[in-house]
């Protein structure tokens, strides 16, 4: 839950960068799945570039324009 308010929060705030670590690390797979699609979603919504720190490559790959190692 905490991390769908944290979402809301930055697309009403509609930020330049939005910085994000392991936003979807604690989650089970259903929910993670589901806030990665609003995610999605709320970055073509806002136009904003998104840092994203992730221990997961497959959700690095699905999530990501461009990945830094």
């Amino acid at each position: 839950m905490k991390q769908r308010v944290a979402l809301c929060r930055a697309h009403v705030h509609k930020p330049n960068v939005i910085l994000m670590d392991e936003p979807l690390g604690a989650l089970d797979a259903f929910t993670r799945y589901k806030l990665q699609d609003q995610l999605v979603q709320l970055k073509h919504k806002t136009q904003s570039t998104i840092i994203l720190v992730t221990h997961d490559i497959d959700e690095a790959i699905y999530l990501s324009d461009r990945i830094v190692c």
